[in-house]
């Protein structure tokens, strides 16, 4: 099974930007990885892009995201 496009990636982090970027929960939803294997991907789908189109209009909000700790909330039921 091949993995997500680059244009999939891109899309789906710049729908997230304006609220902080994506929360774990979805980028498992719709990628099934991590947020530290997105981030990588993300990470090589930004390297691997030319100076035009979306990665030059949100580069500076999408390398933000990628600085800022992952962080995931331990909930936990019942107590």
């Amino acid at each position: 099974m091949a993995g997500p496009t680059d244009e999939e990636v891109l899309a789906f982090v710049v729908r997230w930007l304006p609220y902080g970027g994506p929360a774990p929960s979805d980028i498992f939803v719709q990628f099934g990885m991590s947020v530290d294997q997105f981030k990588r991907l993300l990470a090589a789908v930004i390297d691997s892009a030319d100076d035009a189109g979306t990665v030059a209009d949100h580069r500076v909000a999408m390398m933000d995201y990628l600085r800022r700790p992952s962080q995931v909330h331990d909930v936990r039921w019942g107590q």
